[in-house]
């Protein structure tokens, strides 16, 4: 395998996970409630998720990333 193509594999690995973690439907019937000080996870949600839900949802840093590298 080629330096490019471990490039390239890892890529595809990162993009993997992060649209795990930017979809809402991941979170489908599951809970959080942060108890403060509970780190930058309480400020990662948001209404914006293209979901079908009718609350903030988490995932919104990984939703941002995949925006800015797909629409580059």
């Amino acid at each position: 395998m080629t330096d490019k193509e471990k490039v390239n594999r890892t890529i595809e690995k990162l993009i993997n996970a992060l649209s795990f973690y930017a979809d809402p439907d991941t979170y489908f019937a599951i809970g959080i409630f942060p108890d403060k000080p509970c780190g930058a996870f309480v400020d990662d949600m948001s209404e914006d998720h293209g979901g079908d839900y009718n609350r903030p949802m988490p995932g919104k840093l990984a939703r941002l990333t995949l925006r800015e590298i797909f629409e580059a």
